[in-house]
């Protein structure tokens, strides 16, 4: 009698223990949260990504400055290099897989870059100028970006040109075509381009341009501060504005419907950083630290096209802040998670979760690494770590 008896409590207690484990561990999150490797960096984000889970960001490290990454799962984590001088910062990538942003040539100087992983890194150029800055690339190859030219301000900077490029027309200057603005953001595969309007002037009206509009102005150009982030391919716009209390609200805008303001998210201030081709929309809220206890001074949402909204930052330990900066038409999110003092980071990839049963468990900056218990326990113990 005493062996069936042991044998049904051992049982129960086995049961006992994995109800336990699993009540712990419980963790009703959509998404997987995912820690790229790293190049060594003290701060080091993800910036921008494609629909192939392709992935480019940066990498800071105190008295040599930021390095920039291309990461794919087959290759992992690949430093870009530079136009020979130290430092290289990545600003966008498209579904080739080429890489745009900025580098230090051999005189010290910036410019403009487009790399893959075939053809390296590529000089774009300038306008005769010292400097040029790409800032986004589209689908098909086309690169908007800021080239300095001959010309001086009264302070005695270059003055800065919008231009596109691609591989076959090299780089064409926008100013003639109405373009008469230095701080482009990103560009769609209609050609459509947005931006923040005239570096300078007080106020700048964000911007809608294509050749068949000319330049369209997002608010009242006389007394508003608007900026365009972001644009999908429905030529939906993302950006942010003033309100009447100084505090940055969020807006979409098409050029048949206007804008639309998002005034309801809190914090002192909204920005918005990316927006998908269904109209799903990454947020990002920075509060006045002093008025906080304890708690988080950045917070990144998840607005989705249905209006649900999801707290990103509760997804990492209290106190940790994270940073969203894109969102691919999968959903998926990068961005970076900075330690309580914001003195380091790391980039990071969030996945919509497909599986059942996971939980996360702490790791490096004592935030969250991913360990995965495939449906359901009993049936398999695979943790990937």
């Amino acid at each position: 009698m005493k062996r069936p008896v042991i044998l049904i409590l051992s049982f129960v207690l086995l049961f006992g223990v994995i109800a336990w484990w699993l009540w712990i561990y419980e963790d009703n999150s959509e998404y997987d949260v995912i820690y790229l490797p790293s190049l060594g960096g003290q701060e080091e984000a993800a910036i921008a990504l494609n629909d192939n889970g392709h992935i480019t960001g940066t990498s800071y490290k105190p008295k040599l400055g930021n390095r920039s990454f291309f990461w794919e799962s087959k290759t992992g984590t690949i430093d870009i290099g530079t136009l020979g001088g130290m430092q290289t910062s990545a600003y966008d990538i498209n579904e080739k897989s080429q890489v745009v942003g900025c580098s230090m040539n051999v005189n010290g100087n910036y410019h403009a870059f487009i790399w893959d992983i075939k053809n390296g890194m590529r000089d774009i150029g300038t306008f005769g100028g010292e400097t040029s800055y790409a800032r986004a690339v589209n689908n098909h190859g086309t690169v908007v970006g800021i080239a300095g030219t001959i010309q001086l301000n009264d302070d005695g900077f270059e003055i800065y040109h919008t231009f596109l490029w691609d591989d076959q027309s090299g780089m064409k200057d926008l100013f003639n075509e109405g373009l008469k603005t230095d701080s482009p953001t990103d560009i769609s595969d209609s050609m459509h381009i947005v931006g923040r309007g005239e570096f300078g002037k007080n106020p700048t009206p964000g911007f809608f341009w294509s050749e068949e509009t000319g330049l369209m102005t997002i608010g009242d150009s006389t007394s508003e501060h608007t900026s365009a982030e972001d644009i999908n391919e429905k030529g939906t716009v993302l950006g942010c504005y003033d309100n009447a209390e100084g505090k940055s609200r969020v807006f979409t805008w098409n050029k048949e419907k206007g804008r639309t303001n998002l005034d309801y998210m809190g914090g002192d201030d909204n920005y918005g950083m990316a927006i998908n081709k269904v109209s799903d929309i990454l947020i990002f809220e920075a509060n006045n630290y002093s008025k906080l206890v304890g708690g988080r001074n950045k917070k990144s949402y998840l607005l989705k096209s249905n209006g649900d909204i999801v707290d990103l930052s509760q997804l990492f330990r209290r106190k940790h802040n994270f940073i969203a900066y894109d969102i691919n038409n999968k959903g998926w999110i990068v961005g970076k998670v900075e330690n309580k003092d914001a003195t380091k980071s790391r980039a990071v990839l969030l996945k919509p979760r497909s599986r059942e049963c996971s939980f996360n468990c702490v790791n490096g900056l004592n935030d969250f690494r991913q360990i995965t218990l495939l449906p359901c326990f009993l049936s398999c113990f695979s943790l990937t770590c």
